[in-house]
């Protein structure tokens, strides 16, 4: 244990402020999830492509949107929260659920941040209000939404 512990770096965050990690920009922005623990999402950005990582967390804020749209960045990829599964819009705020998924790619694809080429990815499905694999990819199919399962692996 004491080996593992002299490798951690601990690197305090500010949201808003990109840090270089690893050969990473990562730039953390607020997360709605655990408000009192200042919980964030990231734009991770390497090699002229750009991450836009939403897990653990709920539907973005109006805020978020325009900070999102002022990064000044189309994003290759983003990954989305499915805590909430089949549950209506809005049941819980700190997570999202599948038609929030489909409602928040459409609403970045009308900020113009993201193109053609980029990947929605869904993940963080659980046992809350979730189905097996082949249904949950049956509710994104023609959504342009991929549904990421245990081994999942992608390239951008």
């Amino acid at each position: 244990r004491e080996q593992i512990r002299k490798n951690i770096r601990f690197v305090s965050l500010e949201e808003e402020k990109t840090v270089c990690i690893g050969g990473y920009n990562i730039t953390p922005i607020k997360a709605l999830h655990a408000p009192e623990l200042g919980s964030m999402n990231y734009i991770i950005e390497q090699d002229g492509k750009c991450v836009l990582y939403l897990v653990d967390s709920g539907f973005p804020t109006t805020e978020t949107f325009a900070y999102l749209k002022s990064f000044g960045k189309i994003f290759d990829l983003v990954v989305m929260d499915g805590t909430m599964g089949v549950a209506p819009p809005k049941t819980y705020l700190y997570h999202m659920g599948y038609e929030e998924n489909k409602l928040l790619k459409n609403e970045l694809e009308r900020l113009g941040i993201t193109a053609a080429h980029t990947r929605f990815v869904v993940t963080h499905i659980t046992h809350n209000k979730s189905e097996y694999h082949e249904k949950v990819e049956a509710i994104f199919a023609d959504t342009g939404i991929e549904v990421a399962y245990d081994g999942f692996e992608l390239e951008i």
